[in-house]
């Protein structure tokens, strides 16, 4: 017998620990913060958009099962997080310009 098929398979089946693993793998995944296309950025502005997403993790929670739903709703909302970083970000270099802080090298740490 193999050590994966005596120890970790059993652990694995339990739901409630898949279901957290694939929580914390997710997360702990996140915080690599890729930076996104501008195109995505684009797109999350569109309500359409938005909507259309919404619908997909509805679907998916209806039609496949809730964990993958819940894992697409994660995904959602953390490019909606990512989304509103790079607004705030934006935001706060664009007072800095206007308040003649240009020149400083503040452009090249952003991550955006």
């Amino acid at each position: 017998m193999n050590l994966l098929e005596t120890d970790v398979k059993p652990i694995l089946a339990n739901q409630w620990v898949l279901g957290i693993l694939t929580v914390v793998l997710f997360l702990y995944s996140s915080m690599a913060q890729q930076t996104l296309p501008s195109f995505m950025y684009t797109a999350f502005q569109n309500p359409f958009f938005n909507f259309v997403f919404f619908i997909a993790i509805v679907l998916v929670a209806t039609a496949a099962d809730f964990r993958s739903a819940f894992v697409v709703a994660l995904l959602y909302m953390l490019l909606q997080y990512q989304f509103t970083q790079k607004k705030i970000t934006e935001h706060f270099y664009d007072s800095l310009r206007s308040e003649g802080f240009a020149g400083d090298g503040y452009e090249d740490h952003a991550t955006y």
